[in-house]
Formats: structure tokens, C-alpha cells, sequence
């Protein structure tokens, strides 16, 4: 059991990679203790999951939800941060809450009817993870409500293919490539800092990067990091030094500049006609 957790406002949300089952508590206060309360509660209805995946709030990375995961005995991972693509089931199922609760009314029968409610596959999420339909306020024949667990492994194995499939056109229609692995040592230029790193190692989470600059370590995802020749500036200290970025600058022609990438650029010459 893979199960995503995302923390937004005073509410947690909660999905299994699998089914889509989706669980909701409230928070007081969005602190590590109640975070670490309220998945203990969802454990304790569904069992310990295998994988852990949450954003990089202040909750997840403090050593009382470190102590946690390794008491329970499942794998935290977080996503890259500034990222939105790595949290994009979380963030599918914020979204299906919000429009769930969108009209107000009674949010805990909301939920039931999207627990009970068949996806694409054919099956609901509550018949996914408990292999049973669930009973609802709306009529139903009492045979449907008899165990009967799908072909799990035949399912699995029609949604990886329907994953694939999307994938492959997804990167067709926007032109998509896979990008080289980046190596420890190696220059980059980080888009989202806008200055230059050097590589420390890859992290566990996928695409996901240690980088050094000049302020520190920064985790960035592969999207956010573009290989370069240019050497990193280094940090500095009193007034009389000259930055790394002031030298190039000097070193570069008149005409010319530095691009983002660290490439050196010089207008073409045309004739004044």
C-alpha cells in the first residue's frame, strides 16, 4: 500500500496510490503532533502502508515524524520541492475533495458516495480496498453488497498499460524527452535560484537532486537544473572582493552577455542599410 498525504489549510488528505480511496481529517492546528494523530488513526483502519509520500512542510521533516516512520516501519519520501508535477495525485485528490464539498451539505456522505462510486476501471475505490461495495443511501440489490474481490493482478496490470499509454501521448503532444542523468562535480544552472550549483549526489526520491551553491544545499528536481560548463561562484566575504559573476561579466566583449545557461551570446552584426 502506497499512500499520499497532503496537508492543505487545516485538513489532511490522504489517497492510496492504488484504489484512490481517499481520506480526509480535520487539524486544529497543523503541527507535527496532530499530523502524526490523524495518520495514526487512517493506520489504524487500513493498516501501515509501505510508502509514505508528503510535501516538504515543516511537519514531515522534523525528527518526532523521522521517529514516527521508523517506529511504524514505512518509507517517508517527499516530492521536489517546487515541483507541482510530483504532487499531481495529492493534488488530484485536494481537488476532488474541494469540488465534493463545494455545494456544503454533509461532507462525511460526500465521501461516501465518491468511495462508492465506480472509476474507469469498473470498480469503486472502497471495492478496491476492501473488496466490497459499499452500503449507501441509495438503493441497492443486496448481491452487490456480497465480498468479491476483483482480479487484482489482471487490473494492475490494465492500469499500467492505460498509464503507459497516456505517457507516451502525453510526451508526443508536448514534445517531451528524457534528460540525461547529471553526476556528482557537474556545473548546473538552477532556474529557480537563477545562479549556478555544483551536483552533490542524486537523492532516493526519483529525479530528484542534491545541489551545492553559494548560500547552501538545495533539493531540486532534474526539470529545474540545466547542465553547464560555467564554474560555480563561490562564496565570499568583505568588501574588497569580486563575485564570480562581476569577473565573467568583465571577461565577456562589450557586445556580448551571459545567458541563463551560462553561454556566452554576441548579437549578430547586420548592415545598417
Amino acid at each position: 500500500m502506497d499512500l499520499f498525504v497532503w496537508e492543505k489549510k487545516t485538513y489532511l488528505v490522504a489517497i492510496d496510490y492504488f484504489s484512490r480511496y481517499i481520506e480526509v481529517a480535520y487539524l486544529q492546528v497543523a503541527s507535527t503532533e496532530t499530523v502524526i494523530s490523524a495518520l495514526k488513526n487512517i493506520f489504524a483502519r487500513h493498516g501501515v502502508p509501505v510508502t509514505l509520500m508528503s510535501d516538504n512542510g515543516p511537519q514531515y521533516a522534523s525528527t518526532l515524524f523521522k521517529d514516527f516512520a521508523s517506529e511504524y516501519g514505512f518509507t517517508h519520501m517527499t516530492s521536489s520541492p517546487r515541483y507541482p508535477q510530483a504532487n499531481g495525485e495529492a493534488e488530484r485528490a485536494v481537488a476532488t475533495v474541494k469540488g465534493l464539498w463545494k455545494e456544503g451539505g454533509d461532507y462525511a456522505k460526500a465521501l461516501l458516495s465518491y468511495r462508492a462510486t465506480p472509476l474507469e476501471n469498473g470498480y469503486s475505490p472502497g471495492q478496491l480496498l476492501m473488496g466490497r461495495q459499499l452500503r449507501t443511501t441509495l438503493l441497492q440489490v443486496p448481491k452487490t453488497l456480497t465480498p468479491c474481490w476483483p482480479n487484482i493482478k489482471q487490473l494492475r496490470s490494465r492500469e499500467t498499460q492505460g498509464k503507459q499509454k497516456q505517457e507516451k501521448y502525453y510526451n508526443k503532444h508536448h514534445r517531451t524527452h528524457k534528460q540525461p542523468e547529471l553526476h556528482p562535480g557537474q556545473t548546473v544552472w538552477i532556474t529557480t535560484e537563477n545562479t549556478h550549483g555544483t551536483v552533490v549526489n542524486q537523492t532516493a526520491a526519483p529525479r530528484s537532486y542534491l545541489v551545492r551553491t553559494g548560500d547552501g544545499l538545495l533539493r531540486r528536481n532534474r526539470s529545474h537544473l540545466r547542465a553547464t560548463q560555467q564554474p560555480p561562484p563561490e562564496p565570499t566575504s568583505g568588501e574588497d572582493t569580486v563575485s564570480d559573476s562581476e569577473n565573467q561579466l568583465a571577461a565577456v566583449p562589450e557586445d556580448a552577455y551571459i545567458t541563463r545557461s551560462g553561454r556566452r551570446s554576441r548579437p549578430p552584426k547586420r548592415l545598417d542599410l
